[in-house]
Parts: structure tokens; sequence; C-alpha cells
């Protein structure tokens, strides 16, 4: 009999146990709305297809940092999106920033800060890396920006060196800082010598278009982590990237020995056709334009679905995420005995089908009832194609999305309805 012990409190992510219940809720039957998770709809673009298939007998082992022509074209991409000059030798490959965060957050020797909500993942990996972690409240009414006096005080506390992660457009809220709030919190960082890792995985879909980076402010001391799952539709081909600074260079030489000893380096075919991603192509431009134009009309759409049903709700600035609260129903959901946001999207998901993540797995507390919403249960192909071949504008967006997104509106009415009925 074995009388191994294992630590319990590490679970498995959330958005990838809630697309495995997803999948079988809907293998067993039911009709499931896929609002639990966050995976672009769109379909990866024809140049990068062709390019894998061009390179699919790439079978040697690359360098852990990288292929060079994948780094070179990252760097002057990057150069000319920051306006700062970006040199192949900052720029390291990872098998997603998912495992780049991770290898960042194992070897930095201080604390970890991460606002309130965050991505699912930060708190378990620093949770399993042994750090300290100092959540950064932040609050609804301030668009879910950490307020920069809170970021102080969460600064000066202790002496240890300190990293923050910060990830906008963000996950999941769906919000970005004004120009001025990113100013706060950059002043505050540069008080306190904080190292600023930018979860920038969603910045391609900004539904604006702008790039609205924290590296070209604080660029000795910020990370950009980014990479092809969201703007690509890439998810699966678990590509990332991270941008280190000069100053960093020790931190990133640690990044690496991780990746040596770990993951040794990506996928060579993956590598060598990411590399167009980033060599300029109209076609590229023009997807990634027409991907965002989708995204803003259907999040304008689903805001207001869920705005005129009194859920509190900040607008989507980019990606495609809300994170709806449902305090306007508290007593009617309390009668059913629902008080905390885990059980609120337990009875949704067995009473609608419609598949919601909890506020608790974000670091919200679990009596606030709270939830993330993905708005991306639609065919994105066909939606992209209304877009790239029909250049006439979208007059009526209710039509609009009856026609091309009928699961995402059917999703919705079903929460809509649900909610109604606890009156």
């Amino acid at each position: 009999m074995s009388h191994l012990k294992f630590d319990y409190h590490i679970k498995a992510s959330p958005t990838l146990a809630m697309n495995e219940t997803m999948n079988r809720l809907q293998h067993e039957g039911r009709e499931i709305f896929r609002f639990g998770f966050g995976q672009s709809p769109f379909p990866v673009p024809d140049i990068l297809v062709k390019a894998l298939r061009q390179f699919a007998d790439k079978k040697e082992y690359l360098p852990v940092q990288g292929l060079a022509a994948l780094r070179q074209a990252i760097a002057s991409f990057y150069s000319t999106r920051l306006n700062v000059p970006v040199e192949s030798d900052q720029v390291v490959i990872g098998p997603g920033t998912k495992e780049l965060i991770w290898s960042a957050i194992l070897t930095f020797p201080g604390e970890i800060l991460l606002p309130s909500p965050s991505w699912v993942s930060y708190a378990p990996q620093a949770y399993m890396a042994q750090k300290n972690i100092t959540w950064i409240d932040s609050k609804p009414e301030n668009n879910w920006i950490i307020n920069a006096k809170e970021f102080e005080a969460a600064c000066s506390s202790t002496d240890s060196s300190k990293l923050i992660i910060l990830n906008y457009p963000n996950n999941p809220t769906g919000t970005i800082p004004t120009e001025s709030q990113m100013h706060e919190i950059i002043d505050v960082a540069r008080r306190y010598n904080v190292i600023i890792i930018h979860d920038n995985i969603y910045g391609m879909l900004d539904h604006s278009g702008s790039d609205r980076m924290v590296f070209p402010a604080y660029p000795d001391q910020t990370i950009l982590s980014d990479g092809l799952s969201k703007w690509c539709g890439a998810g699966g081909w678990r590509l990332g990237f991270h941008i280190f600074p000069k100053s960093l260079r020790n931190f990133q030489a640690a990044v690496l020995s991780m990746a040596s000893e770990t993951f040794s380096c990506v996928a060579a075919p993956i590598q060598y056709a990411a590399t167009s991603a980033f060599q300029g192509h109209a076609a590229l431009d023009d997807y990634v334009r027409q991907c965002r134009k989708a995204l803003a009309l259907i999040s304008e759409y689903t805001y207001r679905m869920l705005s005129n049903s009194r859920l509190y709700v900040c607008p989507s600035q980019g990606g495609f995420y809300f994170f709806p609260i449902f305090n306007e129903y508290r007593k009617a959901l309390e009668a059913r005995g629902i008080a905390s946001n885990k059980t609120l999207c337990e009875y949704i998901l067995a009473e609608t089908g419609v598949a919601l993540l909890p506020g608790l797995v974000f670091g919200r507390p679990n009596n606030e009832l709270s939830a993330r919403l993905a708005y991306v249960d639609f065919d994105g192909a066909k939606v992209l194609h209304r877009f790239t071949q029909d250049n006439t504008p979208i007059s009526d967006t209710e039509e609009f999305v009856s026609e091309y997104c009928p699961r995402l509106k059917s999703g919705l009415i079903r929460l809509i309805d649900w909610l109604n009925q606890l009156q």
C-alpha cells in the first residue's frame, strides 16, 4: 500500500475543468451554453495554417530561448508597436504564456502581488511556488482597476522584493485602465521598485484597436507577456513569449534555466509557422481588425442584455469577457439557498445549461455574487466571413446576433429568464 501524501489544495485549473465539464454534459445530451471557457471562437488565419503545413517536417530541438528567426520577428514587431527598441535576445519563447508566467513566479525571489479579480492560474501558481501572495482589492465602480493607494499600501507593508501581474485587457472583467489610472499604478511601482508582468494576451483584441501597454512607460521593470492564443485563435498551438527589459537579465537567465530543465523548447513546426504572424501581412492585419469589430459589436449586445436585466456589469473594452454581479437578486437567491457565487454558478448550470465561472476562482469573496461570462459561444468562422466578405455596415445588432450568434442569444435569454423567475 502506498503511503505517499499529496497536497490536495492543488486542484485542476477551473477554466480547463469547466471546459471538460461542458464537454461531458454535452456528450450526455445536455444543451450547454459555453460561457464558461475563454477560447477564441475565430479560426486560425490561413497564412499560419499554410505555414504550419510547410514546416511540418521540422523535427530538431530548437534553442531553449526560441527560434532565432521567430525572436527577431517578435522583436521587430514589438519595437514598432511599443515605439521602444526591442532586441531579439530580450525575447524568450515558451509553450504558452501560462508556462512562462509560472517560470517567472517560481524563480522570482520575493512576494507576488495580485489584483482581485485576477486570472485563475496566477494565485495557484504562486501557491505551488510557495510564495507569499498579497491581494489588492478592486471595485466595479472603479471599472475593476486597482486603486493606487491600495497598491501603495500593499507595497509598503513589507520590505521584500515584489512582482505584480497586471492583465489588460482584463480576464475576467474585460476592462482596461484609463491613461491616468495606468500612470498612477506605474508611479507606485516605480517608487517601490516593483517588477510588473504585463499579461498582454488580449492586447491585440482591445476593441478600440489601441495599444495601451505598460512597457513603454515603465521599460526597465516591465516584462511583456504575449502569445498567439487569443488574437490568432491558436490556443492549442501553445506558443507564448516574454520580452524582458535588459535591466532584468538575471531574471531572464533564471527563467531560461527553468525552461532548460522543464519544457526544453516549443515544438519546432509551431515556432517556424508562428514566425509568419509577426512579419507584417496585410491579410493578417485585416483578420485582427475584423475580429475586433465583431467582438466589439457582440460585446455591446451582450452588455445591453445583461445591464437591462439589473445585473451590475462594466462594459467590455477588450477580449471577450464580462464580470456581472447578481446583487440585485440577492434576496431572491438566498430564499433558494444561494448565498455564494460558487453555488450560484452551480444552480445556473444545472437549471439553465448556461456555464459560468464563479468569482471565487478569480480571487473574489465567495459571498460576492459575481461570475465571469465569456461571450464566445458562436461560430467564429461564420461571423468573420460576414465581416470580411460584406462591407455593408450592420445597422441592426439584434438581427445580426440572431443570425450569426444564435447560441449566444439563446444562452443569454435562458439566463435572463431564470433570473426573472426569481422575482
